[in-house]
């Protein structure tokens, strides 16, 4: 991925605590005190409860693919994915693999950040380290 992001939601300025711990290589997520619930995409009202006030909080960047898609026009081929989060969320992203047909629904990911531009960072998911190596 190169360039800036095409999402003009991506640079709006209430995101910016999220491009901040994306830059730092962490991940965080909108999180509503009164329902305890996480959320995405950032809003102004919680949207499991309405509440108006919530806050960034650290996400464990790890997940399941919940679904993908491999543009093999593309050179390499990119996949997009859908990434349910271990918060309860599910994020669109990309994959990354050597080999996009190891790619599974179900598997396990956990995110990774990659610069965009030197300011931007964008934030993608591989395949986690298995358990033992």
């Amino acid at each position: 991925m190169s360039g800036r992001s095409r999402n003009p939601a991506d640079r709006a300025p209430e995101n910016a605590p999220f491009r901040k711990a994306a830059a730092e290589g962490r991940l965080v997520l909108p999180y509503c005190g009164t329902c305890r619930r996480f959320h995405w995409l950032p809003r102004g009202e919680c949207p499991h409860c309405g509440d108006l006030h919530w806050e960034w909080r650290a996400a464990s960047g790890r997940g399941t693919v919940h679904s993908l898609a491999t543009m093999h026009r593309e050179t390499p081929p990119v996949t997009h994915a859908i990434v349910e989060l271990e918060e309860g969320v599910a994020m669109m992203s990309h994959l990354l693999a050597d080999d996009p047909a190891a790619l599974r629904i179900g598997m396990a990911v956990t995110c990774r950040f990659q610069p965009l531009n030197g300011i931007e960072h964008a934030v993608l998911f591989e395949a986690a380290p298995r358990a033992g190596g």
